[in-house]
């Protein structure tokens, strides 16, 4: 854990050498899904997890907009924590965004690596793609609350969740742009 100053964040490092390797996991994941990466990355270099604020370890963060925060995060914490850069940035979709986001510190960012990563601009160039996907992940987040079961009770609901998992990936998004409560 690196204080940053108004909150702790986590870097899972490991193995030593140079440039450093820093991945970026995914919007709503932690440093341990990208963790599988790590024992063989560092068998070359320094391989650093980074959990943005509110995700892993490190502390939570009220701001929902927190991730627009991340790449200040990870210099900071870097920096703080002796790992010295030019480093290899490596984010996987939303952590892509955070790349491209780093990269303003041109001086410390010896390369980049992309992994089906997000675009400053998708959000104007897919139509529809915003809401989809913070859809996607509320749904992901709240999943253990019960609440499509809730919804589907309370007749806010129109399918229930077996009838849904039956559905065509194209079938669903018109299923879930129909009702009147989506389904989470």
């Amino acid at each position: 854990m690196v204080d940053i100053g108004d909150r702790r964040i986590h870097l899972w490092v490991e193995g030593e050498g140079r440039p450093p390797v820093v991945l970026i996991p995914a919007l709503g994941d932690s440093s341990t899904e990208l963790a599988v990466l790590l024992p063989k990355l560092a068998e070359e270099t320094t391989t650093v997890v980074f959990d943005r604020a509110g995700l892993g370890w490190s502390d939570p963060v009220w701001n929902p907009l927190a991730h627009l925060d991340a790449a200040h995060d990870l210099h900071e914490a870097l920096h703080r924590a002796g790992i010295a850069p030019p480093y290899v940035l490596a984010g996987h979709s939303l952590g892509g965004f955070v790349v491209y986001m780093f990269a303003a510190y041109r001086d410390e960012v010896a390369g980049v690596v992309l992994l089906d990563a997000s675009h400053p601009e998708q959000h104007r160039r897919l139509p529809g793609y915003h809401n989809y996907t913070i859809r996607n992940a509320a749904r992901r987040r709240v999943r253990w609350f019960g609440l499509r079961r809730l919804a589907r009770d309370v007749g806010l609901a129109d399918i229930s969740v077996e009838g849904v998992s039956r559905l065509s990936g194209r079938q669903k998004e018109q299923h879930l742009e129909r009702s009147p409560v989506h389904p989470l």
